[in-house]
């Protein structure tokens, strides 16, 4: 991994528009019910699945928000990839299971807000998480690093 002042960037410029978009207040896209759930299934989900390897990919993916690999890391990609699935499906059965949890509370309207909360935040989380991160290190893992300097081709 070598360190790459783009990833740097752009991880850093969507925190910030992240910021902006909920006028600075985070907290108000927090849910711990709805981020246990999407990143605790997908977790489980790919360590059953590839057990040892995803513990090594855990540190390889955080990595690749600040640094950029030297070499294709095509066992990496294949996790990735699978992840993007699986956080997005996660999130679609959260969706479900918030709906549920709404439609209990029908009979009194200040228990309809949190179950809907879980619902949509569930979705949420599960394409931040599967198209956007574990997208990107999809990308990251399965291209070959240019070679040269790329900014003397521009």
């Amino acid at each position: 991994m070598k360190f790459s002042p783009y990833h740097t960037i752009a991880t850093i410029g969507s925190l910030f528009i992240l910021a902006y978009v909920t006028e600075f207040r985070a907290h108000a896209l927090f849910d711990v019910t709805g981020s246990l759930w999407v990143i605790g299934l997908t977790s489980l989900f790919l360590l059953s699945v590839y057990k040892k390897d995803f513990l090594s990919f855990i540190p390889y993916s955080l990595l690749c928000l600040f640094c950029a690999p030297t070499s294709p890391q095509p066992r990496h990609a294949s996790i990735a990839k699978t992840a993007v699935r699986i956080a997005g499906a996660v999130g679609a059965i959260g969706l479900i299971v918030g709906l549920i949890a709404m439609l209990r509370g029908l009979s009194s309207p200040e228990h309809l807000g949190p179950g809907m909360a879980v619902a949509v935040l569930t979705v949420l989380y599960g394409l931040v998480l599967g198209e956007l991160f574990f997208g990107m290190v999809y990308y990251v893992s399965s291209q070959e690093p240019p070679t040269g300097d790329s900014e003397a081709n521009l």
